[in-house]
């Protein structure tokens, strides 16, 4: 199958990340590169041959390209897409899973044959593999057509990962007189932890974005030009002053940015899903979604139907013939996309959808829980279930 495009990035050789007391760094950045290769990207990681020599026994699905710094420098990635000689690429950071939802991706890929798509990442609680609603004021992936990258300087000083390559990029790739755009619902997400950069060094970054932006005077909007102005007022720029300039380049790179607003067919936006949570009556049907699935589990002595049977009745009305026969359908195609994640394998038999529904709870438990499990369980079955409930309601209320 021909890849969507290539994902360029640079896996880290160590990734410390917690679940509780649990440290799942590897096997988070290994489901981070899977949930890419799911959706269907190709990826290559530049890295220095030491940090080969350490990620290469690691095992993860990918395709290393040899850098000379300790650190990719933006200008290896430049060269490196620019030579793959494809018309769209994107760079994403090594620590943000993607979800694999075809239509969205698709509205994603098409947006980036005119211009450079931005994402932000969701924040995820890693105890409780919730959303935070935190934001951390930059981007973590660009999918981009790559013609415009012919025209950007590769001798920039940023390394890949380092504070503020993340405003450069766009601000560079603007100059260029390509278009900025953004989606309207969530395209990748990442599990929360403590910012670790270092004061001087985040100075020292922000002091190089600022001398591109008024070395690029003419060729960026002026606004951007008159806003660094007033905050370079030395040669160096104080770090009080780099702070209040980056929250406004932040906005700025946002509010620039053409909103795209992909809503797939037949399929909730994931931000009306993510809205839907925070409704309270959305949180009693949950709870009362898990009751049915605790009954689900716990009912070992009963068949798969029967099992189905007894979700439906905590559902809706059990007298309407016609729509339970439509609800024991849609569960159990849902058990089935949830045997496939969870077993690899498809339910032939009563204990078959008994095993997918004990595992798939049990990851939705676990405080070791796969990030991945955790979006393409929690997501399908809550839109999934909620329209489910929704149709019930508005039957018994009938």
């Amino acid at each position: 199958m021909t890849a969507r495009a290539t994902l360029y990035t640079s896996l880290p050789p160590r990734l410390a990340r917690q679940i509780g007391d649990t440290e799942v760094g590897p096997s988070y950045l290994a489901e981070c590169v899977n949930s890419w290769k799911r959706a269907g990207f190709a990826v290559v990681s530049l890295n220095c041959a030491r940090e080969m020599r350490q990620l290469e026994p690691l095992g993860y699905d990918v395709v290393f390209q040899e850098v000379a710094a300790d650190r990719p420098q933006l200008g290896d990635f430049l060269r490196a897409i620019r030579a793959s000689g494809k018309p769209v690429a994107g760079i994403i950071n090594a620590d943000v899973i993607l979800p694999n939802h075809p239509a969205l991706l698709d509205a994603v890929m098409d947006h980036a044959q005119g211009g450079l798509v931005v994402a932000e990442r969701m924040n995820i609680d890693p105890l409780r593999l919730r959303l935070t609603w935190q934001t951390c004021h930059g981007f973590d992936a660009f999918i981009f057509r790559t013609e415009p990258l012919s025209r950007m300087d590769p001798a920039c000083e940023l390394s890949f990962g380092e504070p503020w390559w993340d405003y450069w990029f766009p601000l560079a790739y603007l100059a260029t007189g390509a278009r900025l755009m953004t989606t309207s619902v969530p395209l990748i997400f990442h599990l929360d932890h403590a910012q670790k950069w270092r004061s001087a060094q985040w100075i020292a970054s922000g002091n190089k974005v600022v001398n591109y932006t008024l070395e690029s005077a003419g060729r960026l909007p002026g606004d951007v030009v008159a806003q660094t102005r007033k905050h370079a007022g030395s040669a160096a720029v104080s770090e009080s002053a780099l702070v209040e300039f980056s929250y406004w380049c932040f906005a700025w790179l946002r509010g620039i940015a053409e909103l795209n607003r992909i809503s797939p067919p037949d399929a909730a936006p994931v931000s009306t899903l993510v809205a839907l949570i925070d409704n309270p009556e959305v949180c009693q049907l949950i709870g009362k979604l898990n009751e049915a699935q605790a009954m689900v589990v716990n009912s070992k002595e009963f068949g798969a139907k029967a099992l189905l049977e007894g979700l439906y009745d905590e559902l809706g009305d059990p007298g309407v013939s016609a729509g339970r026969d439509r609800v024991l359908a849609a569960l159990c195609r849902e058990i089935q996309n949830m045997s496939l994640i969870v077993q690899s394998g498809k339910v032939s038999s009563g204990e078959d959808a008994l095993r997918a529904v004990t595992e798939g709870t049990r990851i939705l438990t676990s405080r070791r829980a796969n990030l991945m499990h955790f979006l393409a369980l929690n997501a399908a079955w809550l839109h999934r279930q909620f329209v489910t409930v929704t149709k019930a309601l508005k039957r018994r209320a009938g």
